[in-house]
């Protein structure tokens, strides 16, 4: 008898181990699997933003699948204290280790990165979009949409929002 209830025992201890990873790998997993369909999604932390409220932020945008499983992978990575204050450019197709891991670097860093050998410099995308900007708000939309040819065939990702125009470096 005590060796059918160690055995049921051991055997509920597996399944609930293996519930509980399944759990886990699918609550960190991307909201969307597909790149080519998912939103780059303009996502803010302010100051003062503790990581329970980000957590429950990033799940309202549709950008993790559970805040809970985001903040007790912070809290396991201990990121929570390290988010960094600054918006950012996050895609529905990164897992929630991927976007807590971009913030928690400076923004810039993971929006613009560095300009690769060959690539373009920040501060000459900076100028292009800035010249974008000035190209639609004289209404020369020909003008904008070619710099935004432009700079997606130098692999720049814009985004315009009602802040303005952001950019990152696509990959």
């Amino acid at each position: 008898m005590l060796r059918r209830l160690i055995i049921v025992f051991a055997l509920a201890l597996v399944f609930g181990a293996g519930a509980a990873a399944w759990w886990i790998q699918s609550a960190l997993a991307p909201v969307e699997k597909d790149p080519s369909r998912a939103d780059v999604v303009s996502f803010e932390v302010a100051p003062g933003d503790s990581l329970g409220r980000v957590a429950r932020s990033l799940e309202a945008e549709g950008l993790v699948r559970d805040a809970r499983a985001a903040r007790w992978y912070a809290r396991a990575e201990k990121l929570g204290s390290e988010l960094k204050v600054g918006e950012y450019a996050l895609s529905r197709s990164q897992s929630t280790p991927e976007i807590l891991g971009i913030l928690a670097e400076d923004p810039e860093h993971w929006l613009k990165g560095a300009g690769g050998p060959g690539g373009l410099a920040n501060e000459a995308v900076d100028a292009l979009v800035a010249e974008r900007t000035a190209a639609k708000k004289d209404r020369d939309f020909a003008r904008a949409d070619a710099i935004r040819d432009e700079l997606t065939a130098a692999g720049i990702v814009l985004e315009d929002t009602p802040a303005g125009t952001l950019w990152r470096r696509e990959g």
